[in-house]
């Protein structure tokens, strides 16, 4: 029963979810320590 309730709770999730497109640059890269930081 918890895999059908799981399909059921995800179906609607993704049938009522709307796309956000974003352009620029991300802002995952701020976060990221640089390659030096972690040598370092």
């Amino acid at each position: 029963m918890g895999r059908s309730v799981a399909e059921g709770a995800l179906d609607r999730l993704v049938n009522a979810s709307h796309h956000v497109l974003m352009d620029g640059p991300s802002y995952r890269s701020r976060k990221r320590p640089s390659a030096t930081a972690l040598l370092g």
